[in-house]
């Protein structure tokens, strides 16, 4: 294997290793303050919905906000569905269907 590719490795290893055992070796000798875990829970809920917002709302790097963009009424039933059940299974089924209906109905030629 190439030097550069084992200190790639290597590094890749310190990068991601010391911010995951910074917070284990600090919060184990002492309690995390209140502020901290207040605003800690909401960082898993705010990256998912920016990496799901982006996927939905961007097409080839510009904002798509129209019928063309497939995921967009999808997304949008999903949400409503989502507020209104609050179960994960029937968000789920209700996106993914309207996912493959929606592309299906945009790309399908006319009948007539």
């Amino acid at each position: 294997m190439n030097n550069r590719i084992v200190l790639v490795i290597i590094g890749m290893f310190v990068v991601t290793f010391i911010p995951r055992i910074l917070p284990t070796l600090l919060f184990s000798k002492y309690e995390m303050p209140k502020w901290l875990r207040r605003g800690i829970k909401y960082v898993p809920i705010s990256v998912f919905s920016y990496l799901i917002m982006t996927d939905v709302l961007f097409v080839e790097q510009k904002i798509a906000l129209s019928f063309a963009n497939v995921k967009l009424l999808p997304a949008l039933a999903t949400l409503i569905v989502a507020i209104k059940s609050k179960s994960i299974g029937i968000t789920i089924l209700v996106g993914v269907l309207g996912y493959i209906l929606y592309q299906y109905g945009m790309t399908m030629p006319p009948l007539l």
